[in-house]
């Protein structure tokens, strides 16, 4: 599996134009602004408990993940 690395890039045409990729390659956005987000106190909630699970190692690696949705392609 190659490894994973931080890019950065720019949306072009409503595009995301990432830097030094070839085409086909997932990737994954995560947008900077300075409006931030706001959650609500259920989700706020759902997302410490589980990072409470991330830190216990209660968790399922990436690379196990991709294997499995890999395999459900090819079905």
């Amino acid at each position: 599996m190659p490894a994973m690395k931080v890019i950065t890039g720019k949306v072009v045409g409503g595009s995301v134009q990432p830097e030094g990729v070839q085409d086909g390659t997932m990737v994954a956005v995560l947008t900077s602004n300075d409006a931030g987000f706001q959650l609500e106190p259920e989700q706020e909630a759902e997302l410490s408990a589980a990072l409470q699970e991330i830190k216990a190692g209660e968790f399922t690696p990436g690379a196990d993940v991709i294997r499995e949705l890999k395999g459900l392609r090819r079905r």
